[in-house]
């Protein structure tokens, strides 16, 4: 049998050697992603939804008209009211009945939970990054069901006048099948995109958890946008890959106030198996990346 020459045992060392690096580079890069620090740390400016006025708590009637006719359920399921030993003081309580999902939902009494959009005067035009933090509470005995959940999340779109391409996209928090957190992303523009971040974890019942979520639009021309989320500081979804936009017109704008069963379309995704209750300290909102 004819052994290698010298040369060609050369270059398949060199092919193994570069075979190998790739790996560890791969490797350390996974590593390096299970090892970000969760996203508040990282941006410098920051907005919190207000719930006081003249140390007087807000109430729905209040949330309703900042909306400017662009909520659901918000009269029927939110209340804000004080809680001890949470993260926060003062809390947003949201219901969901059993059999319900989305609060906009064409039948009357599949009608649960809430949404409405803030949309802070503090943020600028032209936020491309982001991070959207709150503290969550699902009961002990909280039943995730059949079907998906919906939970606060991050939006944008281009500007309606100028933009060479109309399009929003929504960043949506909640839970898969069996509980398992996840972000849902959805653009619509003149094509349909769409994907996930979908964690090995389900949330947590029966206590307080922070959820951070984080969210990098991508250049217009390359799948590279970024949405992460962190329960309770570990890094428990990341999506790398994300496409956000197409125009460069397209910004962050809206933190969507979303909390039902379901999903965001007006179908069964998700019904409630019995009447739940659903706690959130107030969002808040940070921009503006300082270190890396």
């Amino acid at each position: 049998m004819k052994l290698p020459s010298p040369k060609m045992l050369a270059v398949n060392a060199i092919a193994v050697s570069v075979i190998g690096l790739a790996f560890v580079t791969q490797v350390r890069s996974m590593i390096a992603t299970r090892t970000i620090e969760s996203c508040p740390s990282r941006y410098v400016r920051a907005v919190a939804l207000g719930v006081e006025r003249g140390g007087q708590l807000l109430t729905a009637s209040d949330i309703q008209a900042a909306a400017a006719g662009q909520d659901h359920g918000v009269m029927d399921n939110l209340t804000l009211t004080k809680v001890s030993g949470g993260p926060a003081q003062n809390v947003l309580s949201v219901t969901a009945k059993a059999g319900t999902s989305h609060p906009d939902s064409k039948r009357a009494e599949a009608r649960g939970g809430m949404t409405f959009p803030w949309q802070p005067r503090a943020l600028p035009q032209s936020v491309t990054a982001a991070c959207l933090s709150y503290d969550l509470y699902l009961p002990a005995t909280f039943e995730f069901g059949e079907g998906i959940g919906t939970l606060p999340g991050l939006a944008g779109s281009s500007p309606s006048e100028g933009a060479a391409i109309g399009e929003k996209f929504t960043v949506r928090f909640g839970w898969g099948n069996g509980g398992f957190a996840r972000v849902r992303f959805d653009l619509t523009t003149n094509k349909h995109y769409a994907g996930d971040a979908l964690a090995e974890v389900k949330l947590p019942r029966g206590r307080w958890v922070r959820v951070d979520q984080e969210i990098i639009l991508n250049d217009p021309n390359l799948a590279d946008g970024t949405v992460r989320f962190w329960l309770d500081g570990t890094l428990a979804a990341s999506n790398e890959e994300a496409i956000l936009r197409v125009s460069n017109d397209t910004t962050i704008d809206t933190v969507l106030a979303d909390v039902h069963f379901g999903g965001a379309k007006m179908v069964q995704e998700g019904l409630a198996i019995k009447d739940e209750r659903i706690l959130l300290s107030p969002f808040e909102l940070r921009w503006e990346r300082g270190t890396p």
